[in-house]
């Protein structure tokens, strides 16, 4: 029976794998038809992002990985609150995918003069400097040390895709760069 279950437990962590990637595709696939709409409402940014700290908050520690917050609240923009935590999780979770153990990652969320900024930093590898421009690209990996977790699985390549394409859906913008940290940095920014 307990090789039965490993087999089955082994299965639907595959499912879910395939899911997650068939979701990320099927957003990227509305992405370029347009048809990603963000339906904004008024809403602080800050306590989205605060929640998905605390959420990711027990891997990361499984992780050896310290959550750093940067949050100046209140940020209040309109947004669509499912579209910008999506984004949100996915930044994070890569940054602790990527940071080694006693690494951190850094979330940054604060009002400027025009809309808001959210950038989330890490300690991990970074990304190439002469590959920045292509780190959005779907499929784009930027190297093995960027795109193999420490649980040995491969990333996708799609989460900073899909980053970009819920910025550019509220008329923003996402960028990478390297971090003060050494790491990597992405930056969002969404106007009001």
């Amino acid at each position: 029976p307990s090789e039965y279950q490993e087999v089955l437990n082994s299965g639907l962590e595959e499912v879910e794998r395939l899911t997650r990637v068939t979701e990320d595709l099927l957003t990227l696939a509305r992405s370029d038809e347009g048809a990603i709409v963000a339906r904004r409402e008024d809403a602080l940014l800050d306590e989205e992002a605060n929640a998905l700290l605390s959420r990711l908050s027990q891997v990361a520690g499984e992780r050896g990985v310290t959550l750093e917050r940067d949050v100046q609240a209140p940020v209040r923009i309109p947004h669509d609150r499912d579209l910008m935590s999506r984004l949100i999780w996915n930044l994070l979770q890569n940054a602790v995918e990527h940071t080694p153990e006693g690494g951190a990652v850094r979330l940054h969320v604060a009002s400027t003069a025009g809309g808001a900024v959210l950038e989330v930093h890490d300690t991990g590898p970074g990304f190439p400097p002469d590959e920045l421009d292509r780190v959005f690209e779907r499929f784009y990996r930027a190297d093995e040390a960027r795109s193999t977790g420490r649980d040995g699985r491969h990333s996708t390549g799609l989460g900073l895709s899909i980053v970009k394409a819920i910025a550019v859906a509220h008329g923003g913008t996402a960028v990478a760069g390297r971090s003060p940290l050494g790491g990597a940095v992405v930056r969002v920014e969404i106007p009001a």
